[in-house]
């Protein structure tokens, strides 16, 4: 399960703490990560997992993407091209999406 606290107190950062917390209800706690205003990290990683989803769709069945380490550089030279319309409604091509995740 991965558990998410919203709002908590601000100077709740110590691992320890959070790791006795939660195992008042059960058995094991795997991991706990302390994330404090990482708006910008999330808006990123979002940005590239639509990225990677909109490269992997180009891509013919049965090409090996895992969008956890996604081969890039091999995708991008067997990717389908844009179509006239995707052109015209501004799609990225596979090389706009190579370019824009190494940014």
């Amino acid at each position: 399960y991965t558990l998410e606290v919203l709002n908590p107190p601000k100077d709740a950062v110590n691992v320890s703490e959070w790791k006795s917390f939660f195992l008042q209800f059960g058995e094991a706690v795997t991991c706990i990560t302390i994330a404090l205003d990482n708006q910008d990290l999330t808006r990123a990683l979002v940005k590239r997992r639509k990225l990677l989803y909109d490269l992997e769709r180009r891509l013919p069945n049965g090409f090996p993407f895992d969008i956890r380490d996604p081969p890039v550089e091999e995708a991008v030279k067997i990717a389908w091209p844009l179509v006239w319309w995707e052109r015209l409604q501004l799609y990225n091509s596979p090389e706009q999406i190579k370019d824009k995740l190494e940014k």
